[in-house]
């Protein structure tokens, strides 16, 4: 009994003997109980995510993102930039494919000029699909889309390493009179 008594005696003393330690000693029971009180993550419910898009819904984007992105420099494969274009046509509406192809035809110019030195090819990979932060939740027929994906450049000529970038690209998509999932509009990302 009397050890017993040292020990917590020595134990008291120790824990007051600074302010760190006091604190330290209300702190941790309290930290301890809360944890034991919430319970392992595994039991609790999963909360919603928010809206999501039906895979019809999602697969004109990503189709679309994949065609317009992907390109092939090497010899008698893509004549210019723009041929990615013309392979990305039956993802989206007959107006945004016009209005694709009405912008300069200069546009990737510099970048082709590069992937044609080293022969390149342009490869997509889709790394997530879902519903942009703050969209509408997708209806009967309209849906709004978020792709991100990886283009990788890997240049056949030369000693260049491949090279990869990540982007997002936010779109709309509508359901057409013929049941058709079309990408009709492309979106800024704000």
């Amino acid at each position: 009994m009397i050890r017993l008594l040292r020990l917590v005696s020595w134990a008291v003393h120790w824990a007051t003997r600074t302010p760190r330690r006091v604190i330290g000693v209300l702190v941790v029971p309290v930290l301890v109980a809360v944890a034991l009180a919430a319970g392992p993550m595994r039991d609790r419910p999963e909360t919603p995510a928010g809206p999501v898009a039906a895979p019809a819904q999602e697969a004109p984007a990503v189709g679309y993102v994949v065609a317009a992105n992907g390109h092939d420099a090497r010899p008698g494969r893509d004549k210019a930039f723009t041929d990615s274009y013309g392979r990305a046509k039956p993802y989206v509406t007959a107006d945004l494919y016009r209005q694709i192809m009405a912008v300069d035809p200069r546009r990737g110019d510099y970048q082709w000029r590069q992937w044609l030195a080293g022969k390149a090819t342009v490869e997509v990979t889709v790394l997530a699909t879902g519903v942009p932060d703050g969209a509408p939740a997708p209806t009967a027929t309209t849906a709004y889309t978020r792709v991100q994906f990886r283009q990788t450049v890997r240049p056949t000529a030369g000693a260049q390493a491949p090279t990869s970038t990540v982007d997002v690209l936010n779109m709309l998509v509508t359901r057409g009179s013929d049941g058709r999932w079309l990408v009709s509009r492309l979106l800024a990302d704000v």
